[in-house]
């Protein structure tokens, strides 16, 4: 072998190793020859590529091989005369290296990543589908802290004792209203989000139901300097006061003596929604000696499940909503939501 070229540039080192666009290898040989030149012939072959042996005359003193792929190589050649004598053959082992995206390496990494990237999906998927299954359950468990049998009980007494006082316009109105809140809590507890009008006037709607069982020394009051386009832009979590609103007429005005009031007052801060619920009931404190007498020493179910649907709401579309319950003096409590736009 008297020459080889490497993308047509003469080797003058006796290298064996090549990079993967250093795939064109051109191979010159000669034999020594005074009497038999005419009948000489060549045969080679490239193995690793073909093993079987080719043949070519004597004036052909060039094999070329282009875009060989990446592997391991030896070219060998032999000279015949007419005679049918062999010379030794002449040998050449070489390597054409592998890109790097196609080394073991690599393709060990990357499995790694891949299967890494398929774990996280898998782990991401599979909370989503928790997550979601979470939010459905809590759907049905906010159905039914809205339809409380005791709130149903005493708003359907209530209209009945005013169908037997023959006092038929108000139990009219007031079955209407029943009617109304009903379809309200069954739609609006398929949906996360509902605007501030649509929650104010479900609100509305159970306030004016329990007025109708607490009569005249029961009044409430919502109190909002945003006008109502505003309102109906603001979305929150749907029926998200109301289990507050039973609660504070159950276990704080129920007690109270006197006028009883409940205010909810909205505002708006430059990022966030200012929701409070304050009544002048008897406060937390009496609340608790009233149950712990009545041997009513667990939670209330709605405001659990509330709690829990907020929680799922935070994590299911990343919105901070932030809750507090405190007293208030001289006595009452305040319940204060602040969603953060």
């Amino acid at each position: 072998i008297d020459a080889i070229l490497i993308n047509g540039k003469k080797q003058y080192d006796v290298s064996t190793s090549f990079l993967p666009n250093e795939n064109n290898i051109t191979f010159k040989y000669i034999t020594s020859s005074h009497l038999h030149d005419g009948n000489i012939v060549y045969e080679y072959r490239l193995k690793g590529l073909n093993d079987n042996w080719l043949t070519v005359n004597y004036s052909q003193n060039t094999i070329n091989y282009h875009g060989l792929s990446p592997g391991n190589y030896t070219f060998e050649i032999k000279a015949y005369n007419g005679d049918e004598i062999a010379s030794l053959p002449a040998a050449y082992s070489f390597t054409i290296n592998s890109p790097w995206y196609a080394t073991w390496w690599f393709r060990l990494l990357a499995g790694l990543a891949i299967a890494s990237f398929l774990i996280l999906r898998y782990r991401s998927m599979k909370r989503t589908i928790a997550l979601e299954r979470d939010v459905n359950i809590a759907r049905i468990n906010a159905i039914k802290a809205q339809m409380n049998p005791h709130f149903v009980f005493n708003a359907l007494n209530s209209v009945q004792d005013l169908i037997l006082l023959k006092d038929t316009r108000n139990s009219n109105i007031y079955l209407g209203k029943f009617a109304e809140l009903m379809r309200h809590t069954l739609d609006y507890s398929q949906k996360d989000m509902i605007s501030l009008t649509k929650e104010l006037e479900t609100a509305s709607l159970y306030l004016d139901l329990e007025k109708l069982r607490f009569g005249d020394e029961f009044n409430y009051y919502i109190n909002t300097s945003l006008d109502d386009n505003k309102l109906d832009e603001l979305d929150i979590p749907s029926l998200l006061l109301q289990p507050y609103l039973e609660n504070a007429l159950k276990h704080g005005l129920l007690h109270a003596s006197g006028k009883k009031e409940l205010h909810i007052n909205i505002e708006k801060s430059e990022d966030s929604l200012l929701l409070d619920i304050i009544d002048n009931g008897i406060g937390r404190k009496k609340s608790a000696e009233i149950n712990s007498r009545r041997n009513k020493t667990h939670e209330s179910f709605a405001l659990k499940a509330n709690e829990k649907r907020l929680r799922l709401i935070r994590e299911s579309i990343g919105r901070e909503i932030y809750l507090d319950i405190s007293d208030v003096e001289p006595t009452g409590t305040k319940v204060s939501f602040k969603l953060k736009l």
